[in-house]
């Protein structure tokens, strides 16, 4: 039986999720049953990987990520994180018709980090454990194709298959994947967790009321 492991960008599929009206109600979404709707019999999952950042601008985004971590958690996906920084970026504002006097204002905004760098990473330690057999990565970022690349070749020979978030074509990755597979409403559908979580240990779970 062949290995799969899975490794999820979080902000390329919300993104994308967040893109298609019909998928914006799908944010409690079970990844470790998402990754069961793509295999085979013949396939055995061997770990899910999440890899995101908290927002650190608004606390009410940061509790409602936190609590789907722990639902995920439940469902035994491993959560990765990475950041946000700040970056400073200068604007520029007219101030008389004849555009002869301009004025920079300075304004912070946030960058997601090391979410492609900890996919890589995760990906090729993987691949040198000899943990996985295929790799399943669903991202359109086209900055994992050395990665993929890499793990392809001796002395790995990993299979990888890109699963492409909806709405997005992740041309250069599916051709160094060379399979491919795009996610479906139906996907998300039948992959949501139930509202109430009850976990073995610990507080139950509710999905947050804004994402019902």
């Amino acid at each position: 039986m062949s290995r799969v492991a899975f490794f999820i960008d979080g902000f390329n599929l919300y993104h994308s999720m967040m893109s298609d009206p019909r998928l914006r109600k799908c944010k409690w979404l079970n990844l470790r049953r998402l990754a069961e709707s793509l295999v085979t019999k013949s396939q055995q999952i061997v770990s899910v990987n999440y890899f995101t950042a908290f927002a650190p601008w608004d606390s009410q985004k940061v509790a409602r990520h936190r609590t789907y971590v722990r639902a995920l958690e439940t469902a035994g996906v491993v959560t990765v994180l990475g950041e946000f920084r700040k970056r400073r970026q200068e604007i520029s504002a007219l101030l008389d018709r004849r555009r002869e006097t301009r004025i920079l204002l300075s304004n912070n905004t946030y960058e997601e980090k090391r979410t492609d760098v900890n996919i890589a990473l995760h990906l090729f330690r993987l691949a040198v454990e000899n943990k996985y057999d295929e790799a399943m990565i669903v991202s359109a970022d086209s900055d994992l194709a050395p990665a993929i690349d890499l793990v392809r070749q001796a002395p790995y020979n990993k299979f990888v298959r890109i699963i492409v978030p909806p709405n997005q074509r992740a041309k250069e990755l599916c051709q160094a994947a060379g399979q491919r597979t795009k996610l479906g409403e139906h996907h998300f559908q039948s992959s949501m967790f139930p509202l109430i979580i009850t976990p073995p240990k610990g507080p139950v779970i509710e999905c947050p009321a804004e994402w019902r």
